[in-house]
Parts: structure tokens; C-alpha cells; sequence
């Protein structure tokens, strides 16, 4: 089978002030199957960069080899923008996985036969894909949107325990290495200007996108870290992390307010939650692998199907374009799980 298709870009699937919230998809263009079943199963993949920065684009933190098996296996990619934090917060990001799933099913079909495409969706076969950041829509997108996706996959996914001391507790000397490189402490002069604009609720417009080398949020991901305001940022409280993180572990989420608790899926999600599978790099140290083991016990005590794939050698962005094809014994366990729960 080819590995053809047709990109359609920046469609819009809703507007906040003056943002565009766009996405980018590609339809195969496997002429025979196209042909024979016109409406073909879904992913939403939401991309990385600490839910703060980041781009749909294809970039370098791009899944290529998540979109080649998509077209593989004749599902539509769609590659969506959400909202970054801040001064949107977690709240917003449900909004939009609401408001997209409700695109997707009720208004794409008609705008892709406008721009010619002989293919249209099965809005009852949707998996949505969540790398690094993007792990916190794609959970959220599990708990709250309707229609509610066939599968979720996260991909050392943030989101799974964001309660945990790296999320809570403030660094005094540097904490994180990314391909063997010593992230250093970052100068608050050079941070506190981005944060002051990105402030929770302010009036600043919400950003969907930021090049992936040189905007200045993205040294926002860290720096909540370093600062433990992460927390903050996901409700809009000022201090809640370093508040939170005064507490055991274990008594953490206990005092995560009612009305804030939605914004933190392990503590919400139930039996309703769609199989999962979690792939995370054991050598991770952006976004540990506790992360994924915390999300995964979850599901466990909520009666979820999941798959834990703990992988060896693997850093944060191990399914980069030039290190996937390394790692192609883990992810292709992607295959099967599509097949089992989506095709």
C-alpha cells in the first residue's frame, strides 16, 4: 500500500478574540480503499512542548512516523491547535477538545467534499495521540469530548501526575538534563517578562502556536518547573503548586479544591475513560516515567484498558524525525493497538 495523501491546511475550527484555532489535515490517498469505504477513522494528535509552546506544524518534534502509519492504515491525520497556557488555563483546553470533537462531527465532512476530497470521517472512529504536553489535551479530550475518541495514546505524556515534586516543588540548582545536556537555571529577568504577559487572567489573546526554536515561551515549560507554578498556570490560582507540594505526595490531591479536580486526570477519570496506550522513554528526565506509571495505576484502579511500554535507551522526544527509526520496535506497537480499537 502507498503512502499517499492530500494536506489540507489550516482549516479553522473556531475562533477566541482575534486567534485562529486552526488544524492541518492529511487525507490518504490509497485510491482503492478510498474508493471502496469513503468514511475513514480519525487521530487528533496534539503536539508537545509543556501545553505552554509548541506548533501543529511539521516541525522537527513532529511524528512523522505516527503520521506514515496513519496513511498506512487509510485513518485521516489531524494535527490541531489548543490553547497554550497562559493566560488561557486548563479550563480553555477542555473547551477546545469539546469544541473541536464537535467540528470533526458535525461540520468537517461538509468543508472537506467542499475542497474536493472524496473522503469523510466516521465521527464514531476517532483516536486522538498526545506527545509531551500535548498529553494533557489528549486526556482531557478522553474525559470530556463528545464524541468521546475510540483510543487514546500518550507519548511521554505530561499530564499523568502534574501534583508531583517536579510540578511542586521550586529548584535551587539545576534539576534536568535533555539529550545529555544540563538545562541550566533560568535567569527570572529573562523569564518574568514572558510570565507577566501570560499572566492567568489577563486580557492577552490566547496563543495556539510558537516556533519551536526561537519564541521566548518556550523556556516557560522549565521555568514552571523551576518556580513549581505549573499548577498555577493549569487553574489560574497563584501559589497553588508551591502550596500542594508542602504536602506528602500522597496527600496531594486531597487538597485539590472540587471544582479545580477535573483539571487533573488521574483524579477524575473512571471506567468510561477509552483504551490507552502509553509509550514513555525510561531514560527520560523532562517528563519522568512516573509520570506514565502514576496515569497508568490510575486506569488501573478505574478498570481501563491500557499498556504501559516502558523503553529502554529512550529520552523525552525519542520519536523525533532522525531518533523514531531507533525506537521502531516500541512505537510500532502503535500498530496493533489502532487496529484492535479503531480500524
Amino acid at each position: 500500500m502507498s503512502n499517499s495523501y492530500t494536506k489540507f491546511d489550516s482549516l479553522v475550527y473556531k475562533q477566541v478574540q482575534r486567534t485562529l484555532y486552526q488544524v492541518d489535515i492529511f487525507v490518504p490517498t490509497n485510491s482503492e480503499e478510498i474508493i471502496r469505504t469513503a468514511s475513514r477513522p480519525a487521530l487528533v494528535f496534539y503536539h508537545g512542548g509543556g501545553a505552554i509552546s509548541g506548533s501543529r506544524a511539521e516541525n522537527g518534534w513532529f511524528p512523522r512516523w505516527l503520521l506514515d502509519l496513519c496513511i498506512q492504515k487509510d485513518i485521516i491525520f489531524i494535527s490541531a491547535d489548543y490553547s497554550l497556557l497562559s493566560p488561557q488555563t486548563g479550563f480553555d483546553i477542555i473547551q477546545d477538545v469539546k469544541d473541536l470533537f464537535a467540528w470533526i462531527a458535525n461540520d468537517l465532512n461538509s468543508k472537506l467534499e467542499d475542497l474536493g476530497s472524496k473522503a469523510s470521517i466516521d465521527s464514531t472512529k476517532l483516536a486522538v495521540m498526545g506527545a509531551s504536553g500535548g498529553g494533557i489535551p489528549a486526556y482531557y479530550t478522553g474525559l470530556y469530548a463528545t464524541p468521546r475518541p475510540r483510543a487514546v495514546i500518550g507519548v511521554y505524556a505530561m499530564g499523568g501526575d502534574t501534583l508531583n515534586d517536579l510540578w511542586t516543588v521550586p529548584k535551587t540548582e539545576p534539576w534536568v538534563t535533555w539529550q545529555n545536556i544540563l538545562i541550566p537555571m533560568i535567569d527570572p529577568k529573562s523569564a518574568k517578562p514572558v510570565v507577566d504577559l501570560a499572566s492567568p487572567g489577563s486580557d492577552t489573546p490566547p496563543t495556539t502556536e510558537t516556533d519551536i526554536e526561537t519564541h521566548p515561551r518556550n523556556m516557560l515549560s522549565f521555568w514552571t518547573q523551576q518556580e513549581a507554578i505549573y499548577p498555577d498556570l493549569l487553574t489560574g490560582v497563584k501559589g497553588l503548586g508551591v502550596a500542594i507540594g508542602k504536602h506528602p505526595h500522597e496527600e496531594r490531591a486531597s487538597k485539590v479544591e472540587d471544582k479545580y479536580r477535573g483539571l487533573f486526570p488521574p483524579l477524575v477519570v473512571d471506567k468510561s475513560f477509552p483504551p490507552t496506550l502509553l509509550l514513555h522513554g525510561i531514560d527520560d528526565k523532562v517528563i519522568p516515567i512516573q509520570e506514565s506509571h502514576n496515569f497508568a495505576s490510575a486506569l488501573t484502579r478505574a478498570g481501563v484498558a491500557h499498556e504501559l511500554v516502558e523503553i529502554p535507551g529512550a529520552d523525552h522526544g525519542f520519536d523525533f524525525v532522525g531518533s523514531a527509526e531507533n525506537f521502531m520496535e516500541w512505537l510500532d506497537k502503535t500498530g496493533p493497538f489502532l487496529d484492535r480499537y479503531l480500524v
